[in-house]
């Protein structure tokens, strides 16, 4: 079972970073089928990421600057002859603590597409 922090990024494509909109995911337990009765907002939900083929890349440094990552990422997809087929994905394998901020040069962050065939 993964352990680290997910999101997905559905609209990096089409709106400024500042207008993103991020499902965040946390891993659960196997055997957790359902989650008790919710009446406030955000709501939280049990849901199953599903892949396939997938492209990813670990990134190392603050996630500010992870652009260029980013693009080497997609750039290789391209030329593999694939393309995206699913919402940029990342998985906070280190980052900030609980209580302390830490040394964002030393983020983890694994960057990933689903990926079909061209």
């Amino acid at each position: 079972m993964k352990t680290a922090p997910l999101a997905r990024w559905p609209n990096t494509d089409s709106a400024p970073a500042a207008e993103w909109a991020g499902t965040y995911a946390l891993p659960v337990p196997d055997g957790i089928t359902r989650l008790p009765d919710q009446k406030d907002e955000p709501v939280v939900k049990i849901e199953e990421w599903l892949y396939g083929d997938v492209a990813q890349i670990l990134y190392v440094g603050p996630y500010e600057e992870e652009t260029p990552t980013i693009k080497k990422l997609r750039d290789f997809i391209t030329s593999s002859g694939y393309k995206i087929a699913g919402p940029h994905e990342e998985e906070y394998i280190k980052g900030p603590g609980m209580i302390f901020k830490g040394n964002p040069k030393k983020y983890w962050t694994l960057i990933r597409y689903q990926i079909v065939k061209k």
